[in-house]
């Protein structure tokens, strides 16, 4: 019999303590490649992403192995056929530039301070701020001439997701996402994206984007606090792969570079970002804004 998958992203989900106890959080999978390896062929060859899309994955669970099967794929850009508007800030024309230097870029909040940390409720953290530099983020490519239905944002926690998915819902009754609607702000004095309509943009976790591809991807990381706290969730480098590689031409990570690195695999990632020159803090912002309803 013949075996097809890749062990490198997400098993299958084990939800009984028991059952993980007892060893059955290993694929079958993983199980034959690690007592037969002679018998496993590696398929290096990939035709969804553009090369540096692929460089994170193949720092971080691939070894360099992966290539891009044509070079189309990899050098494959997103088309945005409109200039940014004049009034953008530099941080969101960086997000959403196209070019070749950019198709990977990485919004570090830390600058920003106490506004950009995460809030928790009932063990489930939420970040108000990262969602409002989503929505900047999404509008700001969407302005530029991005196909809503292209762009996805990913998270891995289920309550910013669910105030993301409330968010881009909002924007199709005209209230923007914003404040006045849900509590998300459009930060960096950019007004420009009022009025889009963001309600084909799907706001998935992780977990749920496995096996789905899009053209452009924007990740809200969440963790952000004085602690330094990562939490579980972005220390497992099996989701982490599947969240990055789920971009076709464009990837935006949202997230505090301080509280991040304390992840050894968010450390390797970060390390590439920096190495790259993809790496764009967040300026501080002024006057200070206030979030209602996060």
């Amino acid at each position: 019999f013949v075996l097809v998958g890749d062990p490198q992203q997400l098993p299958p989900l084990v939800s009984s303590r028991a059952a993980l106890a007892g060893g059955l959080g290993v694929s079958i999978l993983e199980r034959l490649a690690s007592a037969h390896p002679e018998s496993v062929a590696e398929l290096n060859t990939q035709y969804r992403m553009a090369d540096d899309l692929a460089k994170i994955s193949n720092v971080i669970s691939y070894n360099g192995k992966l290539l891009a099967a044509t070079r189309e794929v990899a050098e494959r850009l997103l088309h945005l056929p409109h200039p940014p508007p004049p009034t953008m800030p530099a941080w969101l024309r960086a997000a959403t530039d196209p070019g070749p230097g950019r198709r990977v870029v990485m919004l570090d909040t830390s600058d920003v301070g106490v506004l950009a940390f995460e809030r928790e409720g009932a063990g489930k953290p939420t970040n108000a701020f990262e969602r409002a530099v989503v929505l900047d983020v999404l509008r700001g490519l969407v302005a530029r001439g991005a196909a809503p239905g292209d762009c996805a944002v990913l998270s891995p926690y289920n309550a910013q997701v669910d105030a993301l998915a409330r968010d881009l819902a909002a924007t199709a009754a005209g209230t923007g996402g914003g404040a006045g609607a849900s509590g998300a702000l459009t930060v960096g004095g950019w007004t420009g994206g009022g009025g889009i309509d963001l309600s084909k943009v799907e706001a998935l976790t992780i977990d749920r984007a496995q096996g789905r591809d899009l053209e452009a991807v924007v990740i809200s990381l969440v963790r952000a606090n004085s602690a330094r706290d990562v939490g579980n969730l972005l220390t497992n480098r099996c989701r982490l792969n599947v969240a990055l590689t789920r971009a076709r031409s464009k990837l935006v990570i949202v997230g505090c570079g301080p509280t991040l690195r304390t992840s050894p695999v968010l450390a390797e990632v970060l390390g590439v970002l920096i190495t790259e020159g993809w790496m764009v803090h967040m300026p501080p912002l002024t006057p200070p804004l206030q979030i209602a309803n996060p």
